[in-house]
């Protein structure tokens, strides 16, 4: 998780906050391939950029795990550009990800 997090975002996962061990290293590619690995549950990132997660979106689905874009999903990538938006995202295991689905909606 990528801190800071919008009001919105925090208010809708604080259960998860109670539930999970949160942890921030700065990585989101980090991140999903230690997910992959199941050294993590789950990650959430809403500050990372699509350039970020192209390789980790690969590799969380070679894992079999999930992967869900919080908004548009960005690929395929048919243009790019240094100002693109944030992509904001969640993955994980299929227990994590259904609790941050059931929060998020």
């Amino acid at each position: 998780m990528h801190f800071p997090l919008s009001r919105e975002i925090q208010n809708k996962i604080q259960d998860l906050l109670i539930t999970y061990k949160v942890r921030s290293l700065g990585s989101s590619t980090l991140m999903c391939a230690l997910v992959a690995k199941a050294y993590l549950f789950g990650v959430i990132d809403t500050r990372c950029k699509v350039w970020d997660i192209a390789a980790a979106y690969a590799l969380i689905g070679a894992a079999e795990l999930e992967f869900y874009f919080i908004g548009d999903n960005p690929f395929p990538l048919t243009k790019f550009n240094a100002s693109m938006p944030n992509c904001p995202y969640y993955s994980g295991d299929k227990e994590f990800c259904s609790s941050v689905k059931a929060l998020l909606n």
